[in-house]
């Protein structure tokens, strides 16, 4: 599926006989597409080796050749980042660009293809359509990192009511591996926007490198939020921390004061235990009742003291 911008109309055409070289076009078509048709559309067979490959690797930067350009695009569901990510190749020539999916199941839809080229219509660029393309491939960041910064929020306030649990922990730690993919993502398009920009082999019209600029600009600022919400999470992970040594402390020190409370009267105990026959309090009548006052008396005047230290 292509299309192009004839006297100043957008049409479609889904056949590459169709094609006009010297026209505007854009395409997205599949694996299958490409193999077909790649050398009519002025790609070298190095180009179609690329696209079989199966571990093919995200380029930061293009590469680069005098007639045309190509990078292997490893696509992100911002939404659910734990799924497999499809990839795309983005071949650029002279007034053309193409959107080859390389997996049976597309990462750039023609039906969504067809929509953004339709919404830009009679102003029909290039650069506006790579632009576009690349801003498809972050949609629905803004809403993601905004439910990401609510749920930080949600943690936080857990943690100020003391609403510890071990889920906690390991909340934090998985949405920092998914604010973390997304960031290297977000890095990862800001990087072929600006290799884009670079235009070494002068594919683009130089006054409308600033669609390009727009998807570098949203591009730099999700990845901006992303290491700003990365940041939040550390510092909930210390105040969970935090609330933890504050736990523990706490029974730390109630176990201290009993302690510290029952050092004197484990004293008396040891004392009147020796069972020595010259100890006057043995014949005593009162003997027994007179311990029970004087470890009273002792604890009474522990729990006064700790009080008094505001240790409990």
């Amino acid at each position: 599926m292509f299309y192009q911008k004839k006297a100043g109309q957008l049409e479609r055409a889904d056949e590459i006989g169709q094609w006009d070289p010297a026209a505007e076009t854009a395409g997205c078509l599949s694996l299958e597409e490409f193999e077909e048709n790649f050398d009519a559309l002025g790609f070298p067979g190095e180009c179609l080796a690329v696209c079989r490959l199966p571990d093919s690797r995200f380029h930061s930067s293009l590469e680069v050749y005098d007639s045309y350009s190509y990078g292997i695009v490893h696509l992100l569901d911002v939404r659910h980042v734990r799924n497999p990510r499809k990839r795309a190749a983005l071949f650029f020539r002279r007034n053309l660009f193409l959107v080859v999916n390389l997996d049976r199941e597309p990462g750039v839809s023609q039906a969504a293809f067809s929509r953004l080229a339709e919404t830009i219509g009679k102003r029909f660029s290039i650069e506006r359509m790579v632009g576009g393309v690349l801003m498809h491939l972050m949609q629905g960041s803004t809403e993601v990192l905004a439910s990401c910064e609510e749920q930080i929020l949600d943690l936080e306030k857990k943690i100020m009511k003391e609403i510890l649990s071990p889920e906690i922990n390991q909340k934090i730690f998985q949405m920092k591996r998914g604010l973390t993919i997304r960031k290297d993502y977000y890095e990862e398009l800001t990087a072929l926007g600006e290799a884009l920009c670079e235009d070494e082999n002068d594919l683009f019209e130089d006054e409308n490198f600033r669609y390009l600029q727009v998807m570098i600009n949203k591009a730099q600022r999700l990845s901006s939020h992303t290491q700003s919400l990365c940041e939040s999470l550390v510092h909930v992970r210390e105040s969970y921390q935090s609330a933890l040594d504050y736990g523990l402390n706490r029974s730390m020190k109630l176990l201290t004061v009993v302690a510290t409370v029952f050092m004197p009267l484990t004293l008396i105990v040891g004392w009147y235990g020796m069972n020595f026959k010259s100890m006057p309090e043995f014949g005593w009548k009162y003997g027994y009742l007179a311990i029970i006052i004087v470890s009273i008396l002792v604890v009474l005047i522990c729990l006064w003291i700790f009080k008094k230290k505001k240790l409990f």
